[in-house]
C-alpha cells in the first residue's frame, strides 16, 4: 500500500512537471490522472478463508494407475442438514495426486465417484478430516 503510494506521488510530480510542456511541431503532454483505492481486512474475515486438504492415492502401497484420474474424491461435509448436505469432489491426477479447496469444517471423504472398482475400497473408506481456514492438511488414502 505504501509503495502504491509511493508510485503515486512519483507520476503526479512527473506529470505536474510535464504538464503544458511543448514538443516539436503540435504535440503537447497531457496531465496524468491517479486515484488510490483503500483496502481493509476485518479481523471476523479469518473464519470464512478456505483450506486446502491434500494427499496421494494409492493402491496396495503403489502409485496409482493412469486410469484413476477418471475419478474423483467425495467430500461430506458435517452440518445439520442430514442427507442434504452440499458434498465436494476431489479430481484425482494421474499420478495420484489430489488437493480440494474447502470450507472449515469438519468432512468425511465417503467414497470414490463415479464407485470404486478395487478390493481395499471397503477398508478404505470413510476417512475423517478436520479443515481449519488458511491451513494445509495432507491425507494419504491407500486402496
Amino acid at each position: 500500500m505504501v509503495a502504491g503510494l509511493i508510485i503515486a506521488i512519483i507520476v503526479s510530480g512527473l506529470a505536474g512537471a510535464l504538464t503544458g510542456y511543448s514538443l516539436k511541431g503540435s504535440a503537447t503532454v497531457t496531465t496524468i490522472s491517479t486515484s488510490t483505492i483503500t483496502t481493509s481486512v476485518s479481523a471476523t474475515a479469518s473464519s470464512e478463508i478456505q483450506g486446502i486438504v491434500t494427499g496421494i492415492v494409492t493402491i496396495e502401497g503403489q502409485a496409482a494407475p493412469s486410469n484413476l484420474s477418471s475419478y474423483a474424491l467425495v467430500f461430506v461435509p458435517q452440518c445439520s442438514l442430514g442427507p442434504n448436505c452440499p458434498v465436494s469432489l476431489a479430481s484425482i491426477y494421474p499420478t495420484g495426486h489430489y488437493s480440494i479447496l474447502l470450507n472449515p469444517g469438519n468432512y468425511t471423504v465417503s467414497w470414490l465417484f463415479p464407485s470404486c472398482p478395487w478390493a481395499g475400497c471397503s477398508s478404505a473408506f470413510p476417512q475423517k478430516v478436520t479443515v481449519v481456514g488458511g491451513m494445509q492438511v495432507s491425507l494419504d488414502i491407500d486402496l
